[in-house]
């Protein structure tokens, strides 16, 4: 059975930082087998956080795969 996993914007930004260590292992397991998604909103955030000199880096969608 596929789990469609919605990630939170903290989630996000730690796995984009390589900061895996935020997340529980049982939940990075459950990860890589499968779905992920993200909300429009998680986008909207990061611009934000960008915007406000939060984030350092800018994800643009284009590097986000389908």
């Amino acid at each position: 059975m596929e789990i469609l996993i919605y990630l939170d914007t903290h989630v996000v930004i730690w796995l984009y930082a390589g900061k895996t260590e935020h997340i529980p292992y049982k939940t990075l397991e459950l990860m890589k087998t499968q779905e992920l998604l993200l909300s429009p909103m998680v986008l909207l955030e990061m611009t934000y956080l960008f915007e406000i000199k939060r984030l350092t880096v800018l994800v643009r969608t284009q590097q986000i795969p389908p």
